[in-house]
């Protein structure tokens, strides 16, 4: 369920949105900045940036640990892990073809052999986020392939991994590369810190809601993710004036620095 906004909150996000101060900074979150701008992405018909989906991500997560008994325990990984994953899967790939011989070597030699970005290290690495992603109940992944977004979702336990799109209805041979990567690269990557890791061959293709607007991938990406995040069926209202809705509800959840907790 999405409640509607208060009339005082309603007035915060068209402020905003209103607002020529676009570089004006709000706050500092991890690493990132966060200012007017980045709000002004949720207006109708915009496109969702990067930026946006990363930082839902965090609110999302940080929603989740302060309120730990009413949410799945979720990795939400950053939009450009999957990017760099699906890359240095075809890099490990090719040097394995190049090398047969190295197929017996231990796993962190042959990774480093093949020269893997190391910079992936800090989505996986336990010492980074105080927990072991191989514990988690769901690990998520943004897709974003040709400016349309998606989201792959990984059910740790059975090694269920599902695919949410809110356009394409068959994505199996779209999106084959990433598929590859989470299901024989992760695993591999998440054996050199010491964590097990199984994904089934079968993919899930999730039916879920589709979009009638050009540019409501990334708000419908948003929205699978906190279905997923609550443990709820991933069902709700496509229609123009809802997605509206979401639209100035995730802005002022953005404003405020909290996703709602309901």
């Amino acid at each position: 369920m999405t409640p509607m906004l208060t009339p005082e909150e309603e007035k915060v996000v068209e402020e905003a949105w209103g607002s020529k101060e676009t570089s004006k900074i709000l706050y500092s979150f991890g690493k990132w900045k966060i200012d007017i701008g980045t709000t002004q992405s949720l207006q109708y018909g915009m496109w969702l940036g990067s930026e946006v989906v990363d930082l839902y991500a965090l609110l999302l997560k940080e929603r989740e640990l302060n309120y730990h008994c009413h949410y799945k325990c979720c990795h939400f990984f950053p939009y450009h892990f999957l990017i760099y994953l699906t890359q240095n899967h075809l890099r490990f790939k090719n040097w394995l073809d190049a090398n047969p011989k190295a197929k017996n070597c231990p796993i962190h030699l042959k990774l480093d052999q093949a020269k893997v970005n190391s910079s992936m290290e800090e989505w996986i690495d336990p010492e980074s986020f105080g927990y072991r992603i191989s514990e988690c109940e769901n690990l998520i992944f943004p897709i974003n392939k040709n400016s349309h977004w998606a989201l792959g979702v990984l059910n740790v336990q059975d090694g269920k991994l599902m695919l949410l799109d809110s356009i394409y209805s068959d994505t199996l041979d779209r999106y084959k590369p990433e598929i590859d990567a989470i299901s024989n690269f992760l695993p591999l990557l998440m054996t050199s810190y010491g964590m097990s890791l199984k994904v089934k061959t079968k993919i899930h293709l999730q039916n879920a809601p589709k979009q009638t607007g050009g540019n409501d991938c990334g708000i419908f990406l948003l929205k699978y993710m906190d279905c997923v995040a609550r443990g709820i069926p991933i069902t709700f209202s496509s229609a123009e004036e809802d997605i509206n809705l979401y639209r100035r509800k995730i802005a002022y959840e953005v404003l405020e620095r909290r996703a709602f907790h309901i």
